[in-house]
């Protein structure tokens, strides 16, 4: 009689042993801990798909550190190779640049 009821119990009983057990998980520190491990997953997931931003980024600070060191060089030649003549009322200037022979 147990071998022909048990199975049948069981078949019946699994789905309420089941949530039991998950809810008996939540409770613990352990459901946090494989959280915080998935967690930790997905962050590398996203880690690893940025890695090709990142090189675009750093491409783009060198180009963009590139022209301000040229924008820079310009404006001190610039500065350098014109004279400022004023025409007379003080706020406009007109920049003449200097004849290099």
């Amino acid at each position: 009689m147990i071998s022909v009821l048990l199975p049948q119990a069981f078949r019946s009983a699994l789905p309420a042993i089941g949530g039991q057990n998950i809810l008996l998980l939540k409770g613990t520190a352990l459901a946090s801990t494989i959280t915080a491990f998935e967690l930790m997953g997905a962050a590398n997931l996203v880690r690893a798909d940025l890695s090709g931003l990142r090189a675009s980024v750093r491409r783009g600070s060198w180009i963009f550190l590139a022209s301000g060191i040229d924008h820079g060089w310009f404006r001190f030649f610039r500065e350098t190779t014109c004279s400022t003549v004023s025409s007379g009322t003080g706020s406009d200037h007109l920049f003449i640049p200097h004849r290099v022979h």
